[in-house]
């Protein structure tokens, strides 16, 4: 056992070395350092924001209703998303479209997304937390026939990632998560 570990060690130094030598390379080929791009600055985040897609696509197709025989537009009545200087952020979203109700009539109902929450930035991320969630349907009796009275009340905690790197790049503003993305273009 001791002849066989004694002729490994060598052909193991051996592999290193050879690795080493080749891997290393002269001094010919430098590699110079990139520039580390620098952080967005705070500052340009402050402002109304309006969200145009949502991870590749348009609020308009999130909520459209592609199932339905006369496809109706949906129409985004408001889209104001707003982070301002004491680290609060909103979304008020307000969108039309149409609604199949029990008896196969197609009305229109208005939903309405109320969002409020704080934020902190460390360079390139933004720390979100939700601090309120409130949708509202407007008329609320089209969804009366859909309610069983069992549901539970149902309240968002969070409506972004609460990590997220952020980038501006003049008038836009791009939210990434790991599972997200949010495109913001400002108002």
């Amino acid at each position: 056992m001791l002849k066989k570990d004694f002729v490994l060690l060598p052909l193991l130094c051996g592999l290193i070395l050879s690795v080493m030598i080749v891997g290393c390379g002269g001094d010919e080929e430098k590699m110079e350092p990139k520039p580390a791009e620098p952080a967005p600055n705070p500052e340009d985040l402050i402002a109304s924001w309006t969200v145009i897609s949502f991870n590749g696509e348009a609020l308009e197709d999130i909520f459209s209703t592609p199932d339905l025989e006369n496809e109706e537009e949906v129409e985004i009545l408001k889209n104001d998303f707003v982070f301002t200087a004491d680290n609060l952020w909103t979304w008020d979203l307000q969108v039309k479209f149409p609604f199949e109700t029990i008896d196969g009539m197609i009305e229109e109902l208005t939903e309405t997304w109320m969002v409020k929450g704080t934020y902190t930035v460390s360079d390139s991320t933004l720390e979100t937390q939700t601090t309120s969630f409130e949708i509202t349907h407007e008329p609320e009796s089209l969804l009366e026939p859909f309610k069983t009275g069992e549901e539970e009340e149902e309240e968002a905690t969070l409506v972004l990632p609460e990590n997220l790197t952020w980038d501006i790049n003049e008038d836009t503003l791009t939210l990434t998560s790991p599972l997200e993305e949010m495109i913001l273009k400002k108002q």
